[in-house]
């Protein structure tokens, strides 16, 4: 079993390196760049995730590569993968790897990827698991839920119809951006939050829950808040960068959510309006 502790953050490919007080942080942060000396044969990197083993595994737009401390392996057509444009990883609760490629979804049993039969064909998807190993899948046109049934299968149901923007699964409850609103699924019912601005139509709405349990949203020139206890969403004040795309935002150790615009970045702690 491998142990990345020492390593922070990784910074693969043409990812822009950015300063941070140390006085507002109260650390510093390591950048290495990795690329086609460790074996990472393509440098368009779509997400990552370090497993339960340690290793790291990186999506890319030609091909799936595990990072062991040392280098790059790289997984594709050969080990089972029935399409090699990565867009979005995701492990079960009991260690198997899922892979979200541009059509279709495979998991890892063994040494192989077995792709996943959901119903239909997905295109573009996004996979998820909640506490109770369910697993959640996103596509252009629905969301649908695996409820596993032994030997490594999945019982099929759609939960959503209709397309949807970025979604999150947190412990049992499922969040989703559709037809202009932030809705709330979770005992079997779904239901639209409440907002005092209506979310702009046609644009992408990371979402991402800090350890506060407070629920956060960005888009384009925007930073929205759904505070825990709270039953509508509110723009944080301040002024964000209007720029056409705008990427997950991650949440570090000690708490601030980091809201990353292409390669600004904008740093932001965890608060309730008042």
């Amino acid at each position: 079993m491998l142990s990345f502790a020492h390593i922070r953050i990784v910074c693969l490919g043409t990812i822009l390196a950015f300063l941070v007080s140390a006085d507002l942080f109260g650390q510093r942060y390591t950048f290495r760049q990795y690329g086609t000396n460790e074996g990472l044969t393509n440098l368009s990197v779509n997400c990552l995730l370090q497993d339960r083993a340690g290793y790291i595994w990186v999506g890319t737009d030609n091909g799936l590569f595990r990072y062991d401390g040392d280098s790059f392996r790289a997984f594709g057509h050969a080990e089972g993968l029935p399409n090699a444009e990565i867009h979005n990883l995701a492990e079960s609760p009991d260690g198997d790897l899922w892979v979200a490629m541009e059509s279709g979804v495979a998991r890892r049993a063994g040494n192989r990827f077995v792709p996943v039969n959901t119903g239909e064909k997905e295109q573009y998807p996004t996979v998820a698991f909640d506490r109770l190993g369910r697993v959640y899948v996103k596509d252009a046109s629905r969301i649908v839920r695996g409820t596993p049934n032994g030997g490594g299968s999945y019982q099929f149901s759609t939960l959503v119809h209709g397309a949807t923007d970025s979604f999150l699964v947190n412990g049992e409850h499922v969040w989703y951006v559709k037809d202009g609103g932030l809705w709330h699924f979770s005992a079997e019912k779904a239901e639209r939050i409440g907002t005092f601005v209506p979310l702009s139509l046609h644009q992408s709405y990371p979402i991402t829950q800090d350890a506060h349990g407070n629920l956060w949203l960005s888009c384009m020139s925007k930073l929205y808040e759904l505070p825990k206890g709270k039953t509508h969403l509110w723009i944080v004040p301040g002024r964000f960068l209007s720029l056409p795309t705008a990427s997950s935002m991650p949440i570090t150790g000690d708490g601030y959510i980091c809201r990353a615009i292409r390669e600004w970045w904008s740093w932001m702690g965890t608060h309730e309006p008042t």
